[in-house]
């Protein structure tokens, strides 16, 4: 399977996941797939790759939905809320 495949398969995954993603992108390496701003993912031939701060990250290239399942538990964690107030104390600053 090649790397544009590869990542299209782990995209539709991602999706059944409830994670959006961009865009594959060009990289001076070959492609990537940005999940959040700051997790991307690349396939190198046979593995999915990616990194976990500091830590890279693997998971067999023939299993895109285990990789899904990985990456959208990591991106639940990673996601970052807009607002750190609970909606209740939103609606009671409204106008």
């Amino acid at each position: 399977m090649g790397e544009r495949e590869a990542l299209e398969q782990l995209r539709r995954k991602l999706g059944e996941h409830g994670v959006a993603t961009c865009a594959l992108r060009p990289m001076p390496d070959g492609l990537s797939l940005t999940v959040l701003v700051n997790l991307m993912v690349t396939h190198d031939g046979t593995d999915y790759r990616w990194r976990e701060g500091r830590k890279e990250a693997s998971h067999p290239g023939n299993d895109p939905g285990g990789a899904a399942a990985a990456l959208a538990s990591l991106a639940r964690r990673l996601r970052v809320p807009a607002f750190q107030e609970a909606p209740e104390q939103l609606a009671d600053d409204a106008p």
